[in-house]
């Protein structure tokens, strides 16, 4: 449910685009989101998640959303054109271990940039020398797997320059969920949201090219103030180091949210958006929820789903680089054949091994993989 929930948090900060802010005395803050979805394969349908979002967001404009992947220098380029729009990262391990080969030098510090929705951003390629983009605005939502991201949630660069903290971070609860059965979306549910998705941002093209400052009412402020404080001073002196940024941005989500939140319940009578009492509680709600999520990855990444990765990357490379068959695998490995299929589709994402389909004299299809040396990945323990 935390995940649906945030998608459509997602959504309505990408159909919103840098048309609202929230004048503070410290910054400007647009209502853009990062979202980072951090659950194990098949249990908790991340992909199916991420699916649906990426479907409602095409429904309202499908012109709002960025390709999946890109270099740093197709990024800028594509935000050249139009630079308020939302993106979708199916596998962002994937991101993460490109992030640190040569030809994508600095595609993390690009997306950050992005996150602070700067006026105008300029920067120098090669394909087309100095470029500029406008209004930048790039809401972003993500997923991976505790066991892929270990490395990199566990990076104190990470932590420390920020990256880690702009997300609001989602982690499964610990107690084992109740099975639900598989349901039909409720069209007319989908639908509504839909709609109020498109008149919010119908209403919002009508308004001139400065965005509407929307109005924090008195209440709502002293609340965000005392949670503002909480935050960003009273935890600060006993919180590991690399979880005091996050404190530090939660304030930030609060408001952000808290905006979203507003612009949906936007009266035809008011000229903006405004952000009541119960906005404000509701986005401290969720960003208290995120930091619990940001605390409880830095724990699962030590223990859930480590075990099957870390034996199917070990008989990969006690094959030597050698072609290695599903089935072979699953024996050396002992997990099923689920089990390293979906570590397989994660290696692959982070260039670890390469996977190959062969097909056999009976027509049947072998899956086969291989270790890629040479790229100085950390050996398992």
């Amino acid at each position: 449910l935390a995940f649906h929930q945030a998608i459509g948090l997602w959504l309505i900060s990408t159909a919103i685009g840098r048309r609202l802010v929230v004048r503070m005395p410290h910054d400007d803050v647009y209502p853009s989101l990062w979202v980072m979805l951090l659950a194990s394969s098949t249990l908790y349908a991340k992909t199916t998640a991420l699916t649906l979002g990426r479907q409602m967001l095409r429904c309202v404009a499908s012109e709002l959303l960025l390709p999946d992947t890109t270099t740093p220098e197709a990024l800028i380029e594509s935000l050249s054109k139009s630079a308020q729009r939302g993106m979708v990262i199916d596998e962002a391990s994937g991101l993460m271990a490109a992030s640190e080969r040569d030809y994508m030098a600095g595609t993390l510090e690009l997306y950050m940039r992005m996150y602070d929705c700067p006026p105008e951003y300029t920067r120098m390629t090669k394909g087309n020398g100095l470029t500029r983009i406008e209004a930048g605005y790039v809401p972003l939502l993500a997923a991976s797997t505790p066991a892929l991201m270990k490395r990199h949630l566990k990076n104190d660069r990470l932590w420390a320059s920020g990256w880690w903290a702009r997300f609001g971070i989602l982690v499964p609860p610990a107690d084992r969920a109740p099975f639900r059965e598989s349901q039909y979306v409720d069209r007319d549910q989908k639908s509504e949201l839909i709609s109020t998705l498109a008149r919010m941002r119908s209403r919002l093209d009508r308004v001139p090219p400065a965005a509407l400052d929307v109005i924090v009412e008195r209440d709502a402020m002293d609340a965000w103030k005392a949670f503002d404080k909480e935050a960003r001073y009273d935890r600060q002196f006993d919180l590991p180091h690399n979880l005091r940024a996050a404190y530090g941005r939660a304030p930030a989500h609060a408001l952000k949210i808290a905006t979203c939140l507003a612009a949906t319940d936007w009266p035809n009578s008011e000229h903006a958006p405004r952000i009541h009492l119960h906005n404000i509680e509701r986005g401290i709600e969720i960003a208290r929820a995120w930091l619990d999520g940001a605390e409880q990855a830095l724990i699962t990444c030590e223990t859930e789903g480590d075990k099957e990765t870390e034996k199917v990357r070990r008989a990969l490379i006690q094959a030597g680089g050698n072609w290695l068959p599903l089935r072979e695998i699953v024996r050396i490995a002992h997990v099923t054949a689920k089990e390293a299929e979906n570590v397989l589709t994660g290696l692959e994402a982070i260039e670890e091994i390469e996977v190959r389909e062969t097909k056999l004299n009976n027509g049947q299809t072998r899956i086969e993989a291989r270790w890629l040396a040479g790229l100085g990945v950390e050996q398992p323990l």
